[in-house]
């Protein structure tokens, strides 16, 4: 499987929105300037189940990644014109990738760059 990055982008701090960036610094918590980047975050709705609500946890959402495919479907399906990377905070979008969401957690996966712009993945 190949695919191509479409675009990057930072999470914007106190909204749930991001913005377009020439490139993404990544680290072990996260990407710099993002507004998710962090090693731990309070509990919320999503970890009810295993831990009571505000209690620090593990911060799994080091980054979101998009495919533009994906995303023609979602907006086919809710029967909107079109949907944008930034409505879901996205890290990353990907070109190329029919069924991204279906891919098992921690598929690996390895990248080039060249100069900064993305490239094929």
């Amino acid at each position: 499987m190949q695919a191509t990055v479409a675009d990057v982008l930072v999470g914007l701090e106190g909204t749930h929105m991001s913005t377009p960036v020439e490139r993404l610094l990544c680290h072990l918590d996260g990407i710099g300037d993002d507004r998710h980047r962090s090693a731990n975050e309070l509990a919320g709705a999503q970890q009810s189940h295993i831990v009571d609500k505000y209690r620090p946890v593990a911060n799994f959402r080091q980054a979101t990644i998009v495919t533009l495919e994906e995303m023609t479907r979602i907006a086919q399906a809710l029967g909107v014109p079109k949907l944008y990377p930034e409505d879901f905070s996205a890290n990353i979008v990907l070109s190329g990738v029919k069924d991204f969401t279906q891919l098992p957690p921690s598929t690996i996966s390895c990248s080039q760059t060249t100069g900064g712009r993305p490239t094929p993945f």
